[in-house]
């Protein structure tokens, strides 16, 4: 694909791209940043039609595109420094990989090497760096979520190796090949971060841990490997069967990969951080414990505290267990080795008695079974086939298309003992529903639409609240506190057990509910949820969280928002959608069952007035999620009609030129559109504003299509 850089072949460049998935912002090529005032919101959507044509009104001499889900998983590798290292990278990857990534120059001769990859990529990443006298120089990055870089046909960037309107789709195989060829050209590793004991390092348990401790058998432990051993040993993470994720080099085990949780990448780790976050998730006083009970450190050098100085941990990544158990399993040492050895411990601490001893955290004892000892047991569904009593299950839509109508219909059947579409009408025992609710009122729109779909009220329970005890404040004196799946599980247990015998939770959204959790982070997230489904699990009720998707492109389960720990977490996932030639209808599509069927799903319309309810159509629906999903090529769908229009309306009025925003309301109004609406075009548009003097009128004009009269900006009043 070869590509000149006139401003025709910009215009028809972005719209080439966009058509193929990949989300464009016209740049500023000296700023290398989009020229759109606002740009992370592209990362949730794809441009309108309206707005990409106010951008090229503007002739801009550059372009831009977003990375990660905005351009459906998309990733570069960026070859900085003229470039210097791409020929030694090329030749580490084998011929038909390379024939399917796409290649372009850029003006300082560097390479951008650009595919998608099969799951949600993670931010940029450092993959080789230099150090010289002055400072530490990247050489080798790449740019994923969140990040951006200017193509052709920009100046200065040309297209040297495939088309860029057809990225390739990398498996995570494919992709650990390149990033690791990059890896291997680092020559620059950071020192370890690592909590610094106040006195001789061998005088605390942390400092004498990192001088002596065994971390490779730590790293055995939990599942690591040794990929290549040498002076730089080559370690690979659990579940990864080629290649290799981190080094371990003079004590220091330098994590590179994206995916070796707990660890994060671009980072290195002493041997104790290595022990605290395997051994102790993280928490760093219980692992001093643990090593002091070990033999590690002087014990007369702390006066009884755990030996180690915590000040350098505010930066360090930690991982925490809410349940704060431990997972440590006493290992076998090393073939011709000693307890002592291995571990640092005196061998005569592991056959002394265990009262003339402090209790050993690795003494911890194993609960496990013969797999012969244990009789089956059958799944137990609430909608047979699709959502499993005990079990965690998601719900993904885009807004407006009745999620919570559905859930509402579900929590109704339950009351009731209805029966599940589609399933012949089979009725069951009445059941109790718990409701949490963040975004709907309970008296004004939970309680009216239960009531439309004949809900038996009385077996339905919602939180309202939470109120915490406020000591010293008074008898009796309480403060509000938000409900969170971190620390308020027993309390939702306990409305449960109100709603007795319950059989449905309702969860909507989940991300409301999440506390301070990071729902991009898979490790977070897994925390947040797995009290959530172990509860599922000891109450045995179906839970159903509700959440939405994303405006990027790819699979249905990797259009669900936030982390893909959402979805694993889940045993049967749904995708809510829109049916594209008949707006009002709906499609509930299975993403994911892992315990029952997932051949087909469902549709529905929402009916009445003036508070609709669910109607089921008879019959499944046969179309897969992903079929679904894909049809979709900006991932929300089209917006309303009213809004749409307004866009196009405000698009060809201001053409002409500037207008005066109060014959801007009063034409529209003509036209049949709203003040709010033609606001929201405004925002939608990018429609710049400005007032001649103190008092002139306020003008609104076309982004960029002529100069402002001053700096002043148009308020909410205009």
């Amino acid at each position: 694909m070869q590509l000149t850089t006139d401003i025709d072949t910009i215009q028809d460049a972005t719209r080439a791209y966009l058509a193929s998935g990949l989300c464009v912002l016209p740049a500023r090529r000296d700023q290398k940043r989009p020229t759109v005032g606002s740009w992370k919101k592209y990362q949730e959507r794809m441009p309108t039609e309206a707005e990409v044509s106010a951008w090229m009104a503007n002739n801009p001499n550059a372009i831009c595109i977003l990375c990660g889900r905005a351009s459906g998983n998309l990733e570069i590798i960026d070859f900085d420094g003229g470039g210097e290292l791409f020929p030694a990278w090329w030749e580490r990857i084998l011929e038909d990989l390379r024939a399917k990534l796409v290649v372009e120059s850029t003006p300082s001769g560097g390479r951008h090497v650009i595919y998608r990859c099969e799951e949600v990529v993670c931010g940029n990443l450092k993959l080789a760096q230099r150090a010289d006298s002055k400072q530490i120089v990247t050489l080798i990055e790449t740019r994923g979520e969140g990040g951006l870089f200017l193509c052709a046909p920009t100046e200065g960037y040309e297209l040297v190796e495939g088309d860029l309107c057809s990225p390739p789709v990398l498996t995570q195989e494919e992709r650990d090949t390149l990033l690791q060829a990059a890896w291997e050209l680092n020559e620059h590793w950071p020192e370890a971060e690592d909590p610094q004991p106040t006195s001789t390092h061998r005088e605390r348990p942390g400092g004498d841990y990192n001088a002596r401790g065994d971390v490779r058998e730590i790293l055995h432990r939990h599942g690591w490997t040794l990929a290549r051993p040498g002076a730089n040993e080559y370690w690979r993470r659990p579940g990864k069967n080629s290649g290799w994720s981190a080094t371990l080099k003079d004590r220091v085990f330098y994590v590179f990969s994206s995916n070796a949780a707990p660890f994060e990448p671009n980072r290195a780790y002493s041997p104790f951080s290595v022990y605290a976050l395997l051994e102790h998730d993280g928490d760093y006083e219980r692992a001093a414990r643990s090593l002091r009970e070990r033999g590690f450190g002087n014990a007369s050098a702390d006066n009884g505290h755990v030996g180690v100085d915590l000040s350098a941990l505010t930066n360090l990544s930690t991982v925490k267990d809410p349940t704060n158990t431990e997972r440590s399993a006493l290992a076998e040492p090393h073939e011709g080795t000693s307890p002592s050895d291995s571990y640092g411990v005196d061998p005569t601490i592991l056959t002394e008695p265990q009262s003339a001893r402090a209790p050993d955290p690795f003494s911890i004892r194993v609960d496990a079974v013969c797999l012969a000892d244990v009789d089956p047991e059958p799944v137990v569904w609430l909608w047979p086939g699709r959502f499993a009593l005990g079990k965690l299950s998601l719900i993904a839509g885009e807004p407006g298309l009745g999620k919570s109508f559905l859930t509402l219909d579900m929590a109704a059947r339950v009351s009731r003992g209805d029966g599940w579409p589609c399933d012949g009408g089979t009725e069951s025992e009445p059941g109790g529903v718990v409701l949490l609710s963040a975004e709907d009122d309970i008296k004004d729109t939970i309680v009216p639409r239960l009531i439309t779909a004949g809900a038996d009220r009385s077996r339905i329970q919602a939180m309202r609240a939470l109120y915490q005890p406020q000591p010293g404040l008074g008898v009796g004196v309480e403060k509000p506190v938000p409900f969170s799946l971190l620390e308020h599980v027993p309390q939702l247990e306990q409305l449960i057990q109100r709603a007795a015998p319950c059989k449905l939770v309702v969860v909507d959204p989940v991300s409301a509910f999440l506390g301070g959790t990071d729902s991009h982070n898979n490790s977070e997230v897994r925390s947040a949820l797995s009290p959530l489904s172990d509860m599922a699990a000891r109450s045995r009720v179906a839970v159903v969280a509700v959440t939405h998707l994303n405006k990027g492109q790819g699979s249905a389960l990797n259009r669900v928002i936030g982390s893909v720990a959402f979805t694993a977490a889940a045993r049967a996932a749904y995708v809510i959608t829109r049916d594209e030639d008949d707006p009002a209808r709906r499609l509930m599509l299975p993403a994911k069952n892992n315990l029952g069927r997932d051949a087909d799903g469902f549709a529905y319309r929402l009916v009445g007035d003036p508070i609709p309810c669910v109607q089921w159509e008879p019959a499944p629906v046969s179309m897969s999620a992903d079929e679904a999903v894909s049809g979709h090529p900006r991932g929300r769908g089209p917006k309303p009609d009213a809004l749409r229009d307004a866009e196009g309306w405000l698009f060809d009025f201001l053409s002409a030129g500037p207008q005066p925003a109060k014959e801007v309301y009063v034409r529209a109004a003509e036209d049949g559109h709203t003040r709010d609406t033609i606001r929201r075009a405004k925002a939608a548009l990018g429609i710049e504003t400005a007032k001649d003097g103190f008092q002139g009128p306020w003008t609104w004009v076309l982004p960029g299509s002529g100069p402002l009269m001053t700096g002043m900006r148009e308020g909410d009043n205009d």
